[in-house]
């Protein structure tokens, strides 16, 4: 197709020329029909077509016009003649293709100016200098419901309220107003511009009316939003990604007394026990991701600190960064002051149930003492007829008095174990050895497990690892324990009256021991802890529930579980002492 538009061209330009060739040898001006040629070839065909008829035009006018038509007085002349008209038909080429080229410049601009407007989605208009309308695209027929057409001549008032009379470079927000009448909030943007003399203003208008609808549901959201944190019983705030605060709500800044910007640097109101561990826990939190859980206590407006329990957790973006913490202060200052209410009444609690015990004791004491002290008096007497024989024979004398002192000390012992249990102390954690400390309850049990007929089974792991362990609370849990076993099997006619005692490591961190009985078992295992639930005819229904507190304080755990065959077994759990440090620690805090 392009070759054909080519081979026509060329062949304009050739008839030109022809054309050109006759007029100039019939007429007197043969330089201007070939301009005349030239012209028209290169403003129809191009300039490859005009150069050729300039070339074949040279031709004609050298060769023909000069020898046969024209009789210059010397050659000098005529070969000026000739490079005249070859420099003028050059010239015209030239003139003529850079008129085509800036033509078709302006037609591909104004193309693709036209199309950019067509196609854009804001409104484009074009007004003169009376702010009458000269154009309008399809997106301002369609945001203000008239047709283009219509638009054209009318004044930019009829769309546009309040536009300044000095036309505006500057973005602003005007009301707009559509061919039904509504009106909405148009964003204005228009600039003053010069053409051929005449002044006019261009510019672009956009409906907001969406986003400002937006902007005032966001802003709406976000008030409700901050009534509803401002309501919340508790402190609020928002931590940056790196751990700095960022906002908090009022009951922060009505606790603290401080403004968010006081508060920003938080760490000092924190109570200067706490500090340490806070300060641990948070930066772990922001360097790992964990949730941030604490309890501490904070310094308020008058100077007093409260215990408030701390809860953070992180918000991260599509890519899995955090880039913000939302954090949750509760207060349990009450609570706390009840828990330490608790434990106070848990501690007499526990002392009543070591008084209760005295009485069931009092056998076991009495033939505990009783065993020592007969045979002190029987060495006595041994001693006094060793002393009186003639002569003295001393060397029994020395061991019955070696044996009396042994037995005297034994006889102390049993007393001291007994005040022991009974006396009224504070708490002290030390390693212990659980063996050793279920040998001593044993002996303490020792009348009681004769008296009764039960046969002690003792199954002690050896080298057992030390707890941290307060020594006279765990006899009374081991001694509870025991005392319950031997008591569930006081009917048993049908089978040996059997107490089993273990100790194992359970795993890396805790030590277990269990005490079972071959009695009639437990109907509700987890019932049996609860406070006053007895299935005894003159308990109190308080040993179990006194046990488990001890056990929990210890950081262990304390439970019953059903046997293969009669009885029931009793567990408990107890941190080993490398292990005891990590939960003293977070316990601490916490109380």
């Amino acid at each position: 197709m392009r070759l054909t538009s080519n081979l026509q061209s060329y062949g304009l330009a050739t008839i030109a020329c022809v054309l050109a060739f006759a007029l100039a040898w019939q007429l007197d001006a043969p330089s201007s029909c070939f301009v005349l040629a030239v012209m028209v070839s290169t403003l129809y065909g191009g300039r490859g077509p005009g150069l050729w008829c300039a070339a074949v035009s040279s031709v004609a006018f050298g060769y023909f016009i000069l020898t046969y038509r024209v009789q210059p007085a010397s050659g000098l002349s005529s070969c000026s003649r000739f490079a005249v008209l070859v420099g003028a038909l050059l010239l015209v080429n030239y003139l003529v293709s850079a008129k085509l080229r800036s033509d078709e410049a302006r037609r591909k601009s104004d193309e693709h100016y036209r199309v950019v407007a067509e196609t854009a989605l804001d409104a484009i208009l074009s007004v003169d200098d009376k702010h009458q309308i000269l154009f309008a695209n399809a997106a301002a027929a369609k945001i203000f419901g008239w047709s283009v057409s219509e638009l054209i001549g009318r004044p930019l008032a009829m769309v546009l309220a309040g536009f300044p009379s000095d036309g505006t470079s500057k973005v602003t927000e005007l009301a707009g107003r559509r061919k039904d009448g509504t009106e909405f909030t148009a964003e204005v943007s228009f600039v003053a511009v010069a053409e051929d003399g005449q002044h006019g203003f261009t510019g672009f208008v956009r409906d907001i009316s969406e986003r400002k609808r937006a902007e005032e549901a966001l802003r709406t959201s976000e008030h409700n939003l901050r009534l509803m944190v401002n309501s919340i019983p508790g402190l609020v705030s928002t931590m940056t990604g790196s751990g700095d605060l960022e906002l908090a709500n009022k009951q922060v800044m009505e606790y603290t007394g401080k403004t968010v910007e006081e508060i920003k640097n938080w760490l000092p109101t924190i109570h200067p026990d706490d500090r340490a561990l806070t300060a641990k826990r948070w930066r772990h939190s922001v360097e790992t991701g964990d949730p941030f859980d604490v309890e501490t206590r904070v310094e308020g407006a008058d100077g007093g600190h409260r215990w408030f329990h701390a809860r953070g957790l992180p918000w991260r973006n599509a890519d899995g960064h955090i880039v913000r913490w939302y954090i949750l202060l509760t207060d349990i200052d009450d609570r706390k002051n009840m828990e330490d209410a608790l434990r106070s009444t848990q501690a007499r609690l526990s002392r009543a149930t070591q008084i209760a015990t005295v009485a069931e004791l009092a056998a076991s004491i009495a033939h505990e003492v009783n065993q020592p002290l007969t045979a002190v008096v029987a060495n006595a007497h041994a001693c006094l007829l060793w002393l009186s024989a003639q002569p003295p024979n001393m060397a029994e004398v020395a061991q019955a008095v070696d044996r009396i002192i042994r037995n005297g000390n034994s006889a102390a012992e049993v007393v001291r174990r007994i005040r022991a249990l009974f006396r009224r102390a504070e708490a002290e954690t030390n390693p212990l050895d659980l063996n050793e400390v279920l040998a001593e309850v044993v002996g303490l049990l020792r009348g009681d497990i004769a008296k009764r007929g039960v046969i002690v089974q003792a199954e002690l792991e050896e080298d057992l690892p030390s707890v941290m362990a307060d020594r006279l609370q765990l006899q009374q849990v081991i001694f509870n324990l025991m005392q319950n076993g031997i008591e569930a099997m006081d009917t048993l006619t049908d089978r040996p009256k059997k107490l089993v005692i273990r100790s194992r490591r359970q795993d890396t961190e805790t030590v277990l021991i269990e005490i079972r009985d071959y009695g009639a078992g437990l109907n509700d295992f987890d019932k049996s802890f609860e406070a006053f639930y007895t299935t005894k005819q003159n308990g109190l229904g308080m040993g179990l529930a006194i046990c488990r507190s001890i056990i929990d304080a210890h950081h262990g755990h304390l439970w019953a579980t059903p046997t293969e065959g009669p009885g029931a077994t009793f567990c408990f759990t107890l941190p080993l002492q490398s292990a005891h440090t990590t939960l003293s620690s977070g316990s601490s805090a916490r109380s």
